[in-house]
């Protein structure tokens, strides 16, 4: 069985306009993530524990 697609935004981010992608992708899980002061940071999104539960499901 494949994995569900994931999709982890900071609602401060606003290079991530659209931040609930399932409405328009379908198959997506939606998730959230505070990265702080720096709502952009990629080094803040891929060492969120949310984005390697994430990965880790994925590799299943």
């Amino acid at each position: 069985m494949r994995a569900p697609r994931v999709a982890i935004t900071d609602p401060g981010d606003v290079v991530a306009v659209v931040h609930q992608l399932a409405p328009r992708f379908g198959a997506v899980v939606d998730r959230s993530h505070d990265n702080g002061l720096e709502p952009h940071s990629l080094p803040r999104y891929l060492t969120a524990k949310k984005t390697g539960r994430a990965v880790a499901e994925g590799l299943r």
